[in-house]
């Protein structure tokens, strides 16, 4: 593995992370916005609540990771061009020259 392979994963796990919690909280805010009067107005405890929020957890990090993925995708190689000048100039040396 390349420093430069090493350093675009490095650039791509932080990004990854935030797009993926914000998506996810924002799935879930949606969720408990739709659905409070119907959970709470029922009189069901609140472990039940919570387990059926567990559930539902599934779905929106199966969504999430697409647009996590994307989202860091975008910020990675959006910021590249002006912090790897100098290594992707070396980089593209090394592989002419070989």
């Amino acid at each position: 593995m390349n420093l430069i392979d090493k350093y675009i994963i490095r650039a791509h796990i932080a990004p990854f992370l935030f797009g993926v919690f914000v998506v996810v909280f924002l799935f879930l805010l949606q969720f408990i916005i739709k659905f409070i009067d119907q959970l709470l107005g029922k009189g069901l405890s609140y472990w039940v609540v919570t387990q059926l929020i567990a559930l539902n957890i599934a779905w929106m990090v199966v969504l999430a990771i697409p647009i996590g993925v994307l989202f860091s995708t975008l910020l990675a190689f959006g910021v590249c061009p002006r912090r790897m000048k100098l290594l992707s100039s070396k980089q593209a040396e090394a592989v002419y020259t070989v």
